[in-house]
This record gives structure tokens, sequence and C-alpha cells, in this order.
């Protein structure tokens, strides 16, 4: 809904070098007031997007329970809607293996505040991680091409584990590499470590 005002706009200036009627202008700023009036109740206030649509945020907790960095938020997510304390819980645990951990290592995660906390760099090829929508996966026509970028990206960098936060089993890392790249172990709830083994046949 952002791109309404600037519509209005480029129309308004459209409107006074051809000399249209003033009611096309006022019925164009009607629209305008109305419409973001009507996104800003729906997507800022009532929070009708992603999946925080159905989630009842009254039920959210103090962030400072995670980090002293998050003083003065909310904490509430679509993954724990019921029991967010149950969440801070398991990321505490995360927290606390990742900080105790020097190896150098990629973290995967929608939980983009931990390379903050802990003050790492997470060497992640990308930020978001959607698969199909933000990198390709096996069958898809640029899959190879993202496929050598991450395993590049991890040679680079030199990196000896991926950690993924991830409580099912089906892993974003999964998705990318081979199995016979990976020696895959589970140290909690949320977290998964996955060891590469450089001697398979991608990263020779």
């Amino acid at each position: 809904f952002f791109l309404i005002p600037f519509l209005c706009g480029m129309a308004h200036i459209f409107i006074e070098k051809n000399n249209i009627k003033k009611y096309v202008l006022i019925s164009l700023i009607s629209l305008c007031i109305f419409s973001v009036t009507k996104y800003h109740l729906r997507f800022n206030e009532q929070r009708k997007f992603n999946e925080l649509e159905k989630v009842d945020t009254s039920r959210a907790i103090d962030a400072v329970k995670l980090s002293s960095q998050l003083k003065g938020l909310k904490w509430i997510t679509y993954f724990y809607p019921n029991n967010p304390e149950k969440e801070i819980e398991n990321l505490l645990k995360v927290i606390d293996i990742l900080s105790n951990d020097t190896s150098k290592k990629t973290l995967i995660t929608d939980y983009h505040f931990i390379p903050s906390v802990l003050g790492i760099h997470d060497y992640s090829p990308n930020q978001w991680h959607h698969a199909t929508v933000s990198f390709p996966t096996k069958g898809q026509k640029y899959f190879e091409d993202y496929k050598n970028f991450f395993i590049s990206n991890l040679k680079k960098n030199e990196i000896d584990f991926i950690f993924e936060t991830r409580e099912k089993e089906e892993t974003i890392t999964e998705l990318i590499l081979d199995k016979n790249c990976l020696f895959k172990e589970r140290l909690s709830e949320m977290l998964i470590r996955f060891k590469i083994l450089k001697d398979c046949k991608d990263f020779r």
C-alpha cells in the first residue's frame, strides 16, 4: 500500500499539467486517504499480515528475558502463538550452546537477532530462508547455480559447521547440500548442527 500515495502524487502532477477537472483530483485525494487509512488499520494496528494475523498478541511477553538488547519490546511469534515462554526457553538454550561454541560456523535461522546478541557474524549466504522464494530448490532452473554459490561461500569463509534453528527434521541445509556431505546432529529441541564432510564430491 506504500505505492498508493506515490501513484496519487504522480496522478496529481499529470492532472495539473493537462488541466483536468479538479473533481478528479479531489476523487484521487479521497481515494488516497481512504486507502492509506484502511491499510494502516489492517496491517499496522490489526497485524493482518504474514502469520501474525490470527495470533493473540496480548499473550506477548517481555523480550528482555531473551536479551537486554531487546528491552522495551514484546515477544510473540507464529511458531509459539500460545506459549511464547517455551519459545524463549528454547532460544536461550540455543544462545547458550552457540556462545560456548568456538568453531567458525554458518548460522541459518529465522531469529535474526541471535548473531547480534552473541556478537558474531553468521556467515549465511542469504538472510532469508524460504524454499522456492528466497532460493531455488532441486529441480528448479537456477538450483545448481545457487548450490555452487552456497558451497563457494562456505569454502571462502572456511566454515566447518552449519547450525540451523529447526524443530522439524527437514532442514534448509539438506535442501541445498547433498546428505553425503553432512553429519547431522541435534543439539537441542530447536538447534541442529551439521559437520561439513569436505571429502565429499561437492567440496573437492
